[in-house]
């Protein structure tokens, strides 16, 4: 009977769990690793157009920075997974890291219009569940290792595909559910659009849902339903000229690992056999 009871426990245990499971920020972005605005660089020397993830809900340490955040998410704007080719040179880049008030930078980002760019909104993207840390945690970023904690968006000079991929495979085995969440607005006195398309495991991306931006500071939230038991995830955002873009989220389900579900199918099986025994 004793053995029993713990065999009930232990399902019930592993339902609750599983009906409770909710959407993890799988990697999220806020750019604040730039070394400065107008210049693709982290470190103020090499110049590239890639750029890991610092925040991840998958980091079992405040889920920010480190290397957990790190390998949980990458954004790619180098012609892989069908982003378009950025030049990173200064002076070069049609897609740069813009700080909240350009004159605040001096001479560095003299290439961009000298107006507002960064944006506030989203930074609660990161918070899905009690006790996470919200984009522009610097205090813990820097405690992570993370040199450079700039409040900077990422802007868009001309017209440009940048690809966000995030990889459940840091804590799970796959995920189900997903979802982008990110901060937008146009430059003082212009409009911009940013289109969002998803791609399962990284593969062929769906259809466009376009958004549309204004000066307004505003958070945006796309879903893509259907996308499920994918491994990685491949986010596309084609933004127009004048776009700004922050604190990029990229959520999804975790589904439960292999062995959790054969061990309730095992739990299963046992009660059965209890069961014909008992009768």
């Amino acid at each position: 009977m004793k053995n029993r009871m713990l065999i009930i426990a232990s399902m019930v245990t592993a339902l609750a769990a599983a009906g409770t499971a909710q959407a993890d920020v799988i990697a999220g972005w806020d750019f604040s690793q730039y070394f400065t605005a107008g210049r693709l660089t982290i470190d103020g020397t090499t110049y590239t157009n890639t750029l890991n993830a610092n925040y991840s809900e998958l980091d079992p340490t405040f889920n920010a920075g480190g290397l957990a955040s790190h390998e949980a998410g990458k954004m790619y704007m180098d012609g892989t997974f069908g982003s378009t080719s950025v030049t990173p040179a200064p002076g070069s880049a049609t897609v740069v890291p813009t700080p909240r008030k350009v004159g605040d930078y001096g001479n560095a980002v003299s290439q961009i219009p000298h107006e507002e760019g960064a944006v506030e909104s989203n930074k609660d993207g990161i918070g899905s569940t009690a006790g996470t840390n919200t984009f522009n945690s610097f205090s813990i970023l820097r405690a992570e290792g993370q040199t450079n904690t700039e409040l900077l968006a990422l802007l868009a000079n001309a017209v440009e595909s940048v690809v966000f991929q995030a990889d459940v495979a840091v804590g799970a085995g796959a995920g189900e559910d997903w979802s982008v969440s990110f901060g937008g607005r146009a430059l003082e006195g212009g409009a911009a659009t940013v289109g969002v398309a998803f791609a399962p495991n990284c593969g062929s991306y769906g259809g466009v849902q376009n958004v549309n931006l204004t000066a307004d500071d505003q958070a945006f939230s796309v879903v893509f339903p259907g996308a499920n038991n994918a491994v990685t995830g491949c986010v596309r955002m084609d933004m127009s000229s004048s776009a700004v873009v922050d604190n990029v989220a990229i959520s999804a389900t975790p589904l439960p690992e292999p062995g959790a579900a054969l061990g309730l199918a095992a739990g299963l099986g046992l009660l059965g056999i209890l069961r014909r025994r008992k009768a």
